[in-house]
């Protein structure tokens, strides 16, 4: 479980996201500093040492505290971001970017995390949008005799020619 400080927390809504400011205690950046040291030292291939048996004090020289404590920031983040986004973010659609804001050797660890959150949508009620539209009653055409008349002989003309191919082709406009 990361043990952890939250300092503050951003809504953005218009970017459907939200910020989050951690800082990261003494005592825990130490344990994950000691498990960086071993790591190193097991992957460390240096004249000299077999690998895997490099010494601390070794590591130290060529890497420094810093590189050990971006070690140890970056084994801290693949561990915790996941625990932090199901607790503090469980809308998030992605891994948070993050920018490391304070990393001094020996003092808390200060990290921002800007975190896409799923958009809050808001849909609207169907039942009121086809009520409205439903009032909105199209008038019914009417349609005259003679139309229906009209479209009834084009029909038949069609259709006798489909019957009898070779009775005259295809019907003329001021037939129809």
């Amino acid at each position: 479980m990361a043990n952890y400080t939250i300092k503050k927390t951003t809504a953005l809504e218009k970017e459907s996201a939200k910020t989050i400011e951690i800082e990261i205690g003494v005592d825990e950046m130490e344990k994950y500093r000691m498990r960086s040291i071993k790591v190193l030292s097991e992957r460390a291939d240096l004249p000299g040492f077999r690998k895997g048996h490099v010494p601390e004090k070794i590591i130290l020289e060529k890497l420094g505290e810093a590189g050990v404590l971006e070690e140890a920031i970056n084994s801290w983040i693949k561990e915790s971001i996941p625990e932090i986004l199901e607790k503090e973010a469980p809308d998030a659609l992605a891994f948070p970017r993050i920018n490391i804001t304070k990393a001094v050797p020996g003092n808390p660890v200060e990290l921002s995390l800007f975190i896409p959150l799923r958009p809050n949508l808001k849909i609207p009620d169907y039942k009121e949008i086809a009520s409205a539209r439903n009032k909105k009653k199209e008038a019914i055409k009417e349609v005259l005799e003679k139309e229906i008349d009209d479209a009834i002989l084009r029909l038949r003309k069609y259709a006798a020619r489909a019957v009898n191919p070779g009775a005259g082709g295809e019907p003329k406009d001021d037939e129809l």
